[in-house]
């Protein structure tokens, strides 16, 4: 009955060709896995993780391997060499998954099983409960995407004593780890306190559990899939145009979606309280507002638009200083570069020939250049300045271009103008009888010529 489940399983994936990887611990569940595998499938491998955290995880690893090599069945393990001592339970799984997705980069969208079962359901949603999770799958999902593959559970609708049944019907050898029985860990007590409890109180608790799971899974993937066709419509090339999102409903589906994306593409651990950080973030439109979602990336809207932002490269951007001497080119980026020169004609680099430029003339032979630093501000008049934060202001520019701005200053460090948009007053009475010099600045998608 198993092995017709799991065709049934593989058909539905249609996976006939594709890469099986199996996570096998030689525990019950994992040998059961194996054995019904084996029989539906060729070319598998076999993957394991010795822990190292008992003194018969050696002799595991040898039974597990020689199993294989009688089966002819490919074997590959990992040794966790120094184990922690703390918050083993998660860095164990950690230590495990990394292992799995260094394999899995050999082969073209593999498909990675694990045996979790119906019973390892009802514990992860209780774990999760009892830990103040708020995370958007309440439970296991059966498959999902993971590393360069899937990562995939086709006996989640099977229970721990169907599988027990089936091994002993079938003779399968396997290794019992007595850990398993440790109320050290948190799961375990879950297992043999917390459930027999609450099945004593209703014996329809894991089946209802369940069954509520089930519904919640479909309303979860309905809500995913709105956010993703939104995400993916919003995206232009570095930031998403969210003025589209008018309906609480699409904020709701973009922000789960966003926060899935940020999870498992750019492995930024997202909680409920950041979650909805995002949405009013997103709700609210107006303005300029950006929320830190960790050491390096901030997440930040301007107006209709959100940015993902790392901050590190900001923070190195306006450490960066130039001198630019007379007659002397300079590229400040693979897409801008500038010039100050005295001479009528200038050469301009062939990928700028058809873009537009600023020129400015200006009274000085030597420039430096770097990004606006808080403070700053700019001669916009006889004895009127304006900080460069109001002129950013003025000249409509995104919050997330403003510190990608030039700024040029003199040999005194005075604000000689700030490209593209703004050049310094300079009394024509006292600068009249000097030479002038002219700086040409291309910068890719400029909108229109200042020549």
């Amino acid at each position: 009955m198993i092995e017709k489940e799991v065709q049934k399983f593989f058909n539905k994936l249609n996976i006939e060709n594709k890469k099986i990887l199996l996570a096998v611990s030689g525990g019950s569940d994992s040998m059961a896995l194996l054995e019904v595998v084996s029989k539906l499938k060729k070319n598998i491998v076999v993957l394991h993780v010795n822990h190292n955290l008992r003194d018969v995880a050696d002799d595991e690893e040898k039974f597990l391997k020689k199993y294989c090599e009688n089966k002819k069945i490919e074997f590959k393990s990992c040794k966790w060499e120094n184990p922690t001592k703390n918050n083993i339970e998660n860095n164990a799984r950690e230590f495990r998954y990394n292992f799995f997705k260094k394999i899995m980069k050999n082969y073209k969208k593999p498909y990675l099983l694990t045996a979790h079962h119906s019973d390892d359901q009802v514990e992860t949603i209780l774990q999760k409960l009892i830990n103040g999770s708020t995370s958007f799958c309440e439970g296991i999902e059966e498959i999902r995407e993971f590393a360069n593959g899937y990562l995939v559970r086709p006996f989640l609708s099977l229970s721990k004593e169907e599988l027990l049944i089936y091994v002993n019907n079938n003779n399968i050898p396997f290794v019992e780890d007595e850990s398993n029985f440790s109320f050290d860990y948190q799961r375990n007590r879950i297992r043999h306190e917390l459930i027999p409890w609450l099945v004593n109180e209703n014996p329809r608790f894991k089946k209802g559990l369940l069954e509520r799971n089930f519904e919640q899974d479909i309303k979860n993937k309905l809500i995913l899939n709105r956010g993703k066709d939104l995400f993916n419509s919003l995206k232009k090339d570095n930031f998403f145009d969210i003025s589209y999102l008018t309906k609480e409903d699409d904020i709701y589906a973009f922000t789960k979606y966003l926060r899935k994306y940020l999870t498992e593409k750019k492995n930024i651990k997202i909680n409920f309280a950041k979650e909805q950080q995002i949405y009013k973030l997103i709700q609210e439109k107006n303005g300029n507002k950006k929320i830190r979602l960790n050491e390096k990336i901030d997440l930040e809207r301007n107006y209709q638009n959100l940015y993902l932002q790392n901050r590190l490269m900001v923070e190195k951007q306006t450490k960066d200083v130039y001198t630019l001497n007379c007659n002397e080119g300079l590229y400040l980026s693979e897409n801008e570069w500038i010039i100050l020169t005295d001479a009528k004609k200038i050469t301009v680099p062939k990928k700028f020939k058809n873009e537009s430029c600023v020129r400015w003339e200006i009274f000085e032979d030597e420039v430096r250049i770097r990004f606006p630093k808080q403070g700053d501000k700019i001669l916009i008049g006889s004895n009127k300045h304006k900080k460069l934060t109001r002129l950013f202001i003025d000249n409509k520019i995104p919050h997330k271009n403003r510190n990608k701005m030039r700024v040029l200053l003199n040999k005194n460090n005075e604000i000689l103008g700030v490209l593209p948009i703004r050049l310094a007053y300079l009394s024509k009475s006292v600068k009249t009888d000097k030479m002038y010099y002219i700086t040409y600045y291309y910068k890719k998608g400029l909108k229109e010529s200042l020549c």
